[in-house]
């Protein structure tokens, strides 16, 4: 019997299979860069979203626990009220959106390796009323980028920290927040100079690419 001739060629991808194989990939990378990885890089924005709200409410408790105004003072058991006996409320500069430095104590130079003074920080401890607070927190750069018109106030983490300085690391990289008091009244919900019975504290905490945060709260003047 005549032996059987066995074949040894072995089976590949045709052109045209190779071509297919090229588009349906194309596609597949189209459809993840498209759809799959810009989820994964939004699936940190619940994060930053927690991360706001937790920030403002830790300013928000720290700046309410103030008195109303600078010259709102206690005496012995009486509460004198700015806006009544003769006592005016302090007036913020309608041009650059600050409010006076009351007191030289509140506030520390910040200086750089060279000795220049690069910015002046709240000293917390001895803020006494909700106006102490008001610009911007944050990198004194960034500040200076987003929020031009706003004084820098320090690092977020000086609310807690006063010791903590610029150039130690910080937990809040490209995370600004900026605080804004005006007089204002809860039933508009806008500012209001002309009123100064009530303080509208608002807090817009900047996250980036993230997004922008708002939160409102209101000191009344007892």
């Amino acid at each position: 019997m005549p032996a059987k001739l066995s074949s040894n060629r072995q089976a590949g991808f045709t052109l045209i299979e190779g071509v297919i194989t090229i588009v349906i990939l194309g596609i597949a990378m189209v459809t993840m860069t498209s759809f799959i990885f810009p989820q994964v890089e939004r699936s940190a924005t619940p994060h930053y979203q927690a991360r706001a709200a937790a920030i403002s409410n830790a300013f928000l408790n720290e700046i309410l626990s103030r008195k109303f105004d600078h010259n709102s003072e206690p005496v012995r058991d009486v509460h004198l009220r700015c806006g009544e006996s003769g006592i005016a409320c302090t007036v913020p500069d309608v041009v650059t959106g600050r409010w006076p430095e009351d007191d030289p104590l509140e506030y520390t130079d910040i200086v750089d390796a060279n000795g220049d003074v690069i910015g002046q920080r709240l000293n917390v401890e001895f803020a006494d009323d909700v106006d102490d607070f008001h610009g911007c927190w944050g990198d004194a750069k960034l500040c200076r980028q987003r929020y031009l018109s706003y004084q820098w106030q320090g690092l977020i983490e000086n609310l807690l920290d006063p010791s903590r300085t610029p150039d130690e690391d910080v937990g809040y990289n490209n995370m600004t927040l900026r605080v804004d008091v005006s007089y204002g009244s809860p039933s508009n919900g806008v500012g209001d100079p002309a009123q100064q019975t009530f303080k509208r504290i608002a807090i817009e905490v900047d996250t980036g690419r993230y997004g922008l945060y708002d939160f409102v709260a209101y000191r009344g003047n007892y």
